[in-house]
């Protein structure tokens, strides 16, 4: 829609003419996604056969297998945002908002407690997940409430039409967005009045593109209400008609100008402007302004070409909401996490059916046997089984029968099925460590992050929620404050326990900032701020450090105890006399001496350990020098007694050496004393 003002002046048929046609370019766009939609909504049912590959199957009676491992996978990451679900908490942007953002956040909580938009939220994340798309609607209604109440419910998505030139995620830069329900001509005249039904042209009941349509499509079971009197809350064609709830932007132009009387700047349509110009130049008065624009958020609601109601929505944004999944760029559509699993889904049953079918077409015995093998056919047939019967069998018999043989299993078969296993979670980028289903022995801690591993690759799709949160937020306080600041009382909790205050529309209430931070009443949230919380209360105990009573909201107890609990902290020193609350504060000062006086008593045991820790080192170290000193004497007078060992052994060596010479001389000596003695005798007697 362009950003003229001339949009504005255009008739209320060319409106409907320009959404018709911004709707049926969107049905020649939107095929492809909504066939991918369909399918993955059939994935996820069981319904995971192509119909022809069924049919031929079922045909030759052929088994059809179907091994749902995606549902798991969705129910996991589900359960995930269910155990850790967020909230939006309001921040005021001023000094004195932080009374009035009280009030605010416990506003929110009653409404979304009174609607179960947590419930509604968790289905749209579900359908973005399957899908690639989450819907839901923030509106008023007294049908329930005749004080009126602000409910999100949850759409189909299949129920949507929406801007197909949107990039953004959540469709933030979305012109325009529309959904399509059937409604009975008495539920318009109900809404709208008699007039407005009798506008209703008969030709619009039956329409029978519109019905094929809404046919195929899943049925939206939170707009039962908007049904005929039909038990299944089904659409009948033939009593209703499509009604098209269609909503889109215009931009106006104002002109902001300074009031010459007051001296406030106002901002004033620009027709209104160039008339007061008009006059006050007339009477001698420059008026001066500056063009701005402004974006409006109207809706329309028609059927065929009767408008039944059109005009701003009460909030400066969408009242459909959506959570947008992954985007497909070159097709320009939105998917979930279900589009890649469909493929090895239906590999799987494919693989397990026609394993199936081999084992179950291969021979399981049996004989291959010539007609004069047996002396009795007949009676071969019945007892071949049979272990305690005699098969005769005439002469040459035995060389006649051969029994048949299995062809086995095929080759590879078993890398193929370890594939066929491994393919969803490898797909899905979703470990078994997080689905709780490893059948493998590992140690807590590894477990523990390759499950956050696995978490880390869904963040895409909890970050996409987060962004949701933030954009329905803003919707939800203008909601707020448009319908339900009418002084109905909130409770709201704080320091002085839980009390009921007047929620009253005051001026700039909407000036805060949206913040998704995790709800403290979410199971997971609790049990890890519980845990760490008892990890770090009894060394902030020792060290003084006071404990807030607002821990016990973390605590895995149920609310009513939590609530008993903070009314007990509050009122405690509140019941008591102000004897007792002296005689509790002197003992809490009493009781801080003595924790300074145990930290000194610490310090000083410290330093002993410290001082007698630095004496044993001294001792250890003048052990160790003595040590070194006695191996040092040792070893020289090893060094001396072995010198005087050698000195010792030369001397015998030089002895025994000199003794050999003397024995050597005295046996010459002798040799020649008997050798002249012989010579003196002959010749004697000679």
């Amino acid at each position: 829609m362009a950003d003229s003002t001339g949009e504005n002046s255009k008739s209320t048929q060319s409106l409907v003419q320009w959404a018709g046609a911004k709707i049926a370019a969107y049905k020649s766009a939107s095929g492809d996604w909504r066939s991918q939609a369909t399918d993955a909504y059939a994935v996820v049912a069981g319904d995971q056969w192509d119909p022809t590959d069924k049919s031929d199957l079922e045909a030759d009676s052929r088994p059809v297998f179907v091994f749902n491992r995606v549902a798991g996978f969705l129910r996991g990451i589900c359960g995930l945002e269910t155990a850790s679900r967020n909230q939006v908490q309001l921040y005021g942007r001023e000094i004195n908002d932080s009374g009035s953002s009280d009030i605010l956040n416990a506003a929110v909580s009653y409404v979304r407690d009174g609607c179960d938009a947590d419930d509604e939220e968790s289905d749209a994340f579900k359908d973005m997940l399957i899908c690639g798309l989450g819907w839901t609607e923030t509106l008023y209604t007294t049908e329930e409430d005749p004080d009126g109440q602000i409910v999100i419910e949850r759409i189909d998505p299949l129920h949507m039409r929406w801007d197909q030139s949107a990039r953004k995620r959540g469709l933030a830069d979305s012109r325009w967005r529309s959904r399509r329900k059937w409604l009975p001509v008495s539920v318009i005249e109900d809404v709208w009045g008699k007039e407005k039904a009798k506008q209703v042209t008969s030709e619009l009941e039956g329409d029978g593109e519109d019905t094929e349509e809404m046919a195929s499509q899943p049925h939206d079971a939170t707009a039962a209400r908007n049904y005929d009197s039909d038990t299944q809350g089904s659409v009948r064609s033939n009593n209703g008609v499509p009604v098209e709830q269609f909503q889109y932007v215009r931009t106006s132009v104002f002109m902001r100008v300074q009031n010459p009387l007051t001296g406030a700047v106002e901002e004033l349509p620009k027709d209104e402007y160039n008339i007061l110009v008009k006059r006050l130049g007339e009477r001698g008065i420059i008026l001066s302004g500056r063009q701005v624009k402004h974006r409006e958020y109207r809706q329309m609601i028609y059927t065929g070409g009767v408008v039944l109601e059109e005009g701003p929505l009460p909030c400066c944004g969408w009242t459909f909401n959506v959570i947008t999944g992954m985007r497909d760029r070159n097709n320009g559509i939105w998917y979930g996490f279900i589009r890649d699993l469909i493929d090895p889904q239906r590999w799987i049953n494919k693989f397990f059916s026609s394993m199936a079918d081999v084992v179950a077409s291969q021979a399981k015995g049996g004989l291959l046997a010539e007609v004069d093998a047996f002396v009795s056919t007949k009676n071969a047939e019945e007892d071949w089984a049979n272990p305690r019967s005699v098969v005769w069998l005439k002469r040459g018999g035995l060389e006649k029968i051969k029994e048949r043989t299995s062809a086995g299993v095929p080759a590879g078969i078993s890398q193929l099925l370890d594939f066929t296993v491994s393919s969803l979670p490898d797909v899905a980028g979703v470990n078994l460590e997080f689905l709780g289903m490893a059948g493998r022995e590992q140690p807590g801690v590894l477990e523990h992050q390759r499950k956050q591993a696995a978490i880390a690759t869904l963040a895409e799709f909890f970050n996409a929620l987060r962004l949701y949160r933030k954009q329905q937020g803003r919707v939800l306080l203008e909601f707020i404050d448009a319908f339900i600041s009418d002084g109905r009382l909130i409770r709201i909790t704080g320091e002085q326990n839980a009390k009921y205050v007047p929620l009253v529309r005051q001026d700039g209430t909407l000036k805060y900032d949206i913040v998704v931070d995790e709800a403290p009443n979410s199971p997971d949230q609790k049990d890890r701020t519980w845990g760490a919380l008892m990890q770090l209360l009894p060394g902030a105990s020792a060290m003084g450090l006071p404990i807030p009573p607002d821990i016990i909201q973390y605590a895995p107890f149920p609310q009513a105890l939590i609530d008993k609990w903070l009314e007990f902290s509050q009122q405690g020193m509140n019941g008591l006399p102000p004897e007792a609350k002296q005689q509790m504060q002197q003992m809490q000062q009493q009781l801080q001496a003595l924790q300074q006086e145990n930290e000194k008593l610490k310090s000083k045991k410290e330093e002993s350990m410290a001082k007698i820790q630095q004496d044993g080192q001294q001792a250890q170290a003048s052990l160790s020098l003595d040590e070194q000193r006695f191996q040092a004497e040792m070893q020289l007078k090893f060094a001396q007694l072995q010198a005087e060992v050698q000195l010792q052994e030369k001397k015998l060596m030089a002895e025994m050496q000199l003794k050999r010479q003397e024995m050597g001389l005295k046996a010459e000596i002798q040799r020649e004393q008997a050798s002249y003695d012989a010579s003196s005798t002959a010749q004697a007697s000679a």
